[in-house]
């Protein structure tokens, strides 16, 4: 959705209130503790445990997403967030859960 993505962003955001550009912050500072949650409990039943720990993995899942919408936003939305995704999703799924 091309006006969330430009929410998510920031671009949207300019002379925007404060406390909006908060509410966008919180949003993607919970997504992260989210992922990192996620990531610890499925380190705990793993043997060897990942390499990578559930904080940097957390962080570099949703510095991809951030990315990937950036990219949307930049491209006037037309390069689409999921093109080249599975090739990509391989190399992030071997960095954060191997």
């Amino acid at each position: 959705n091309p006006g969330l993505s430009r929410l998510l962003v920031g671009d949207a955001l300019q002379g925007e209130t404060e406390r909006l550009r908060g509410r966008i912050r919180q949003l993607f500072d919970r997504l992260e503790t989210q992922l990192r949650l996620i990531l610890r409990e499925w380190a705990i039943s793993r043997v060897p445990a990942p390499a990578l720990g559930a904080t940097a993995g957390a962080n570099l899942l949703l510095a991809a997403a951030e990315g990937r919408i950036n990219q949307f936003v930049r491209s006037e939305f037309r390069a689409l967030p999921t093109a080249g995704w599975e090739e990509q999703w391989g190399a992030l799924e071997r960095a954060v859960f191997v």
